[in-house]
This record gives structure tokens, sequence and C-alpha cells, in this order.
């Protein structure tokens, strides 16, 4: 059986046919099929239900009401998926089902986590296919959507904006402004958003619509929120008036944890110059910082360091410091 809660909520049973969420004449029996869907395996009190949803009701007539909606729920999904336990009930978690919702989010998760590019891209992109719009969009004032559907929308903004990180980072311009456009339609405060559009129209030649989109954003900022634009925004913006190269970092990642990165970072401070910045970016990252380079310094240091780190299990890049 699978599951789909974003845009328009459907249920395809195992013969791939869509069930019919009419055939249950009882809306807050809809209400409460979704509500268990979104709570799964959370064992929730009886109490709990009758009082949400039959407030105004007494106890006795209540426990009835919520008996009926789940009997109902059993029948429209031809099983015992819901199960009661100790005054409560639970969405059996070993019933097998696909929750579009639920692949989604471990899906960015792995993307999030993985240091494989290809693969991330991968795990991004099917999951980006999957939000079909709001979390149970149907559904407009009920407080536990209305938090189910503020978090996934989150976690597919973050994912937009890897998109286009790794977009710019492949030079793909296009691309990288189609997805952080997108992320800043899903939430017009975002400020990263508005930073790597800024700097994918900067870096595809078009520095007109980057100094206006900065405009536009720091003016909603202040009628809106009454609040500035961050230095790092304000740095970006002061970079490109200048027309000034980004400041450049090598980084050195260790992708297995067999890996001693402390003696890396001592045997790359042999190697560069005193005045060169070295330091740890985090526990598998290490930065070398380029700044003021120009192209001709940028690739001496690259090559002495790529002379000394040979491991496989080590990869070293050139990026754009944040």
């Amino acid at each position: 059986m699978k599951i789909n809660c974003f845009g328009d909520f459907t249920i395809i049973d195992d013969d791939n046919k869509m069930v019919q969420l009419c055939d249950m004449k009882s809306k807050k029996a809809r209400s409460l099929l979704r509500f268990f869907i979104a709570n799964r395996g959370k064992w929730i009190s009886t109490t709990m239900l009758c009082e949400y949803y039959w407030p105004s009701m007494n106890e006795q007539y209540a426990k009835m009401s919520l008996q009926c909606a789940v009997h109902a729920i059993r029948k429209l999904l031809e099983s015992k998926v819901i199960i009661h336990k100790e005054d409560g009930y639970v969405f059996d978690p070993d019933f097998e089902i696909e929750i579009d919702a639920e692949i989604f989010d471990k899906l960015i998760k792995e993307a999030l986590i993985t240091p494989e590019r290809d693969l991330k891209k991968r795990l991004l992109f099917t999951a980006l296919e999957m939000y079909k719009g709001d979390y149970m969009q149907e559904i407009l004032y009920e407080d536990w959507v209305l938090r189910q559907r503020e978090y996934y929308k989150e976690v597919f903004i973050t994912a937009l904006l890897e998109c286009a990180k790794l977009k710019i980072e492949e030079s793909m311009y296009d691309d990288a402004i189609k997805f952080a456009q997108r992320a800043l339609e899903e939430d017009i405060f975002n400020e990263r958003a508005c930073y790597l559009l800024m700097v994918a129209y900067w870096k595809k030649g078009n520095r007109t619509a980057s100094m206006k989109l900065f405009k536009e954003f720091s003016q909603r900022l202040q009628r809106e929120l009454n609040v500035n634009p961050s230095s790092d925004l304000i740095n970006l913006h002061q970079m490109i008036i200048s027309n000034l190269p980004e400041k450049k970092i090598i980084v050195v990642e260790r992708l297995s944890k067999e890996i001693d990165l402390d003696e890396v970072l001592s045997q790359l401070k042999k190697i560069l110059r005193p005045t060169d910045k070295v330091e740890k970016l985090s526990v598998d990252k290490i930065a070398i910082w380029l700044d003021g380079m120009n192209e001709k310094g940028i690739t001496s240091v690259l090559l002495r360091v790529q002379s000394l780190i040979t491991s496989s299990q080590l990869n070293v890049y050139i990026r754009n410091a944040r």
C-alpha cells in the first residue's frame, strides 16, 4: 500500500488501485485516518483523541464515536492497521506501507551526510520529485497538520539550497538559479536562498540581476521584519559592486575515519608558507585560506598540497569561502 501526503492526499492499494476516501462518510474518520498516518508508530491516548475530535460530547459517547471511526478506517483499508493498546491507539508500525513523506525525509537526510557527490545528487533529485505540493494541503487549519507541513517545507527548502550550491560548484548557473528561485518562492525571507541566487546571477555574468535582487530582498526585510540583511549578504553585495574575486579555500577532506587529520594538518603546515592560514573546518575537513591570491598563486598552492596528499581516502578541492 502507498500513501501520498504531498499535494492531493491519496491511498493506493496493493492492486495499484486508488482507495476511495469518500467511502468513509464520516469527515472526522477521514481526518482521524490522516492523523494516524502522520503519527505512525506513536501511541495516542483515547482521552486525547476524544477531547480533540469530540470535545463537546460526554466521555462515553465520545469513546463510542472514536470506536466507530476506527472501525471505518479498518474497513476502508481492509486491515486492522489501527491497533488498540493500553487505552489508546497506534497505527501499526509493522504494517507494510510506503508513505511519500517518510521516504522524502529519509532520502534528504541521507543526501546531506553522504560524502559521495553523485549519490548526493541522486538522492536529492529523487526526493524533490516526490514533493508534489504542501503536506496534506487540503487540511487548512488543524495545528498538528500545520506543524508537519512547516517541517517538510523546511526540509524541501534545505534540499533546494543544497542543489543550488552543487550546481554553482559545477558552473551550471541556470540550474542553480532555478533551485534558488524556488527556495526563495517557498520562503521569501530566506537569506541563504538570496545569497545563492545572487552568486548564480553574478557567476553567469548578470551583475544587474544580482544587484536588483539584493535591493529588493533588503527592502523586504526592512519593510516587513524591520531587520537588515546579514553581514554575509552585505559583503557579497560589496564584492559584486567592487567586482572583486571571491575568496577561495583549498579543502582537504577525509573520506575515512582511519585517516589522522591532525597528522595531515601537521604535514600541510610543513609545506606551506608561515603566512598561509591553515586550520580545521570540521572533524573531517581542513581549510587552506587563499585570500588575495591570483590564479597562478592558487594553482601553485594546490599543486603543493596535491603532491603531499596521495591517499585515496583524502579528497582535495577548491571552493569559495563562505
